[in-house]
Order: C-alpha cells, then structure tokens, then sequence
C-alpha cells in the first residue's frame, strides 16, 4: 500500500468515525472536498454556541487524522513523510493551534486540499532534529 494509500484510509476511518457526531447531520464535508480554507474557520470557530463547538471538534478530528495518518505511514515506511516528528505526547490541541496559526499566515494558499496543508502545517511546527 502507498503512502497516500494509508494516508486516505486512515483520513477515511477517520471521517467515518466522526459520520457519528451531529455536525455530520448538518454540514456534511469529505476530506478530498475540504479546502484548508474551510477548514480553518472550522478550527477558528467560537466556542460560546453548540455549532462553534461541534466545529472545534471536527476541525480537532480532522487534523489529528492526518497526524495519526503520519504516524501509521511513517511505521510502515520511515521515510514516507520523515521530516515530521511531532512528540509523542503532543496533544491533539497543539496540532490544531499549529494549524491555525500556519493556515492563518498571509499568502498561505488555502484553496488546496486540506489535508495537504495540515501536513505542511505538521512538518513546519514539527521539523526533525538530525
């Protein structure tokens, strides 16, 4: 299986999953359709109304499927996506402000498939020390 091949599934399982949660009732989104730019208002939501919240979640999902993704390619193939390295105990949050915060930086191109800038967003927060 490839590396894009495990990284699919994993984002597919994932999705899945979160298919249970009743945002999925209201707004339904696939990864291959969500722009990075959707995604961030997804993650930039507030938090004072049950939608905002049900937001945050799938926003919180959404990236740490990529980041699990990363890890499963990685033990398959460490060379799959080598230049990540986040910490074990990094907490799903963590990986979400690093989200926002690199999808939020003038000239990011968020017209791109999501997924694709979370992995960039990972790898720029999470570079391998050599």
């Amino acid at each position: 299986m490839t590396r894009l091949g495990i990284l699919l599934t994993t984002m597919l399982v994932a999705n899945a999953a979160m298919a249970q949660d009743p945002i999925a009732e209201t707004e339904a989104y696939f990864p291959q359709q969500l722009s990075a730019r959707e995604l961030l208002v997804y993650c930039a939501s507030g938090a004072l109304t049950d939608r905002g919240r049900q937001r945050q979640r799938y926003c919180s999902g959404f990236v740490s499927g990529v980041e699990e993704a990363i890890r499963l390619a990685m033990r398959v193939d460490p060379r799959a996506l080598g230049d990540i390295c986040p910490p074990p105990s990094e907490r799903a949050r963590q990986f979400t402000d690093n989200y926002i915060r690199y999808a939020g930086r003038r000239g990011a191109d968020l017209d791109r498939p999501a997924a694709q800038v979370v992995v960039e967003a990972l790898r720029d927060a999470y570079p391998c020390l050599q």
